[in-house]
């Protein structure tokens, strides 16, 4: 492509339908006129509708964006709680696994944001030196309540 350089601006010169160049009297510029009677149209910025249309994209990733977050930050609190409850779970069980076998009887209570409670039964007619001990702790999220149960077997 061959180039016409008219009043500091460069402006690219389109083949003409037998491939040549064409020339300044084959073009119809628009825009601004120049002293040499040229019309040029310049394209440095962009248009209103365009920085409109740009405004909406981003605008639209960035409440994407947000939402995205919020749905972390309340996934990241859940998986916390579930973390503490698990952990303290295992706690009670160890204990009542380390506890004299007629101690370990019902129990509830309550710790922080947590409110547990254990469940001992003898199911097994056949074998009544076996406890089924289940330890549930609940909690109320962000999101409503929850609950996790943990149940293990313990003998004399």
């Amino acid at each position: 492509m061959a180039t016409l350089r008219i009043q500091q601006r460069w402006i690219v010169l389109p083949r003409n339908k037998q491939g040549v160049f064409a020339t300044e009297n084959d073009v119809t510029l628009i825009g601004s006129r120049t002293k040499s009677g040229f019309l040029v149209h310049s394209s440095a910025g962009l248009t209103l509708i365009e920085v409109m249309i740009a405004m909406v994209v981003l605008g639209v990733g960035l409440l994407a964006l947000a939402s995205m977050q919020i749905s972390a930050i309340t996934s990241n609190s859940q998986a916390s709680h579930i973390s503490i409850a698990t952990e303290f779970i295992g706690e009670k069980l160890d204990g009542y696994e380390a506890m004299d076998y007629a101690n370990v009887n019902d129990e509830f209570g309550q710790t922080d944001n947590f409110a547990w409670k254990t469940t001992v039964t003898t199911p097994y007619s056949t074998f009544s030196d076996l406890k089924n001990v289940n330890v549930s702790v609940s909690w109320v999220g962000v999101d409503g309540p929850h609950s996790i149960s943990f149940e293990t077997v313990i003998s004399q």
